[in-house]
């Protein structure tokens, strides 16, 4: 490990070559004529453009050019519960995904997703520019201190069987909900239960 004065020696030493040929080059220090400080600490590049860069701030770069794989927990026993095979852990900052040109797939046994914002204030945000479609083999539950189903259109409930609603019809702005769903007056029944979302 490079203590510190291990690494003020490193700015101004000269950089140093341990492999340059056509299949790939390892260079400690920087990579670029001596007038430009490209700030790298170690590079690793191959004949098919593909980077790994270590800068001295204590960044890491790398570039795939194309398919990139990573398999892990080849030795860990299957049936053990909540055994790691992977682990991203991010001290500060955000972790991005991003695949503007794809899908991002998630698959697994399970999935949980845990929001520990401050002030039990940790929300989950998803937004979409076309439909979001939600499907279980069994119950799908929702459950919270409010619920607010806001839609421009128009809410469509749909069963073969009962729709049970347990509780009590309260006064809404700007009309009373039962007396507009007894007289079919939707329009005022989407205005109240907006007007309750806001």
């Amino acid at each position: 490990m490079a203590t510190e004065n291990t690494a003020n020696e490193a700015k101004s030493a000269p950089d140093y070559i341990i492999a340059n040929n056509p299949h790939a080059a390892i260079v400690c220090g920087p990579v670029h004529p001596e007038s430009i400080d490209d700030k790298r600490d170690l590079t690793i590049a191959t004949s098919s453009r593909t980077e790994v860069i270590y800068g001295k701030n204590g960044n890491k770069i790398e570039h795939i050019q194309g398919y990139s794989a990573e398999t892990c927990g080849h030795t860990i026993d299957g049936e053990q519960k909540g055994a790691v095979a992977k682990a991203i852990l991010a001290e500060n900052g955000d972790i991005c995904l991003t695949a503007e040109s794809g899908d991002i797939r998630l698959k697994a046994k399970n999935l949980y997703v845990e929001i520990i914002g401050e002030d039990n204030k940790g929300n989950i945000v998803m937004q979409s520019n076309g439909q979001v479609n939600i499907s279980a083999g069994d119950d799908v539950k929702i459950s919270g201190g409010d619920i607010c189903i806001n839609s421009a259109n128009s809410i469509n409930l749909s069963t073969k069987f009962q729709v049970r609603v347990v509780g009590k019809f309260t006064t809404m702005k700007p009309n009373n909900l039962f007396g507009n769903l007894a007289f079919g007056s939707w329009k005022n029944v989407i205005a109240a239960v907006t007007d309750s979302c806001k």
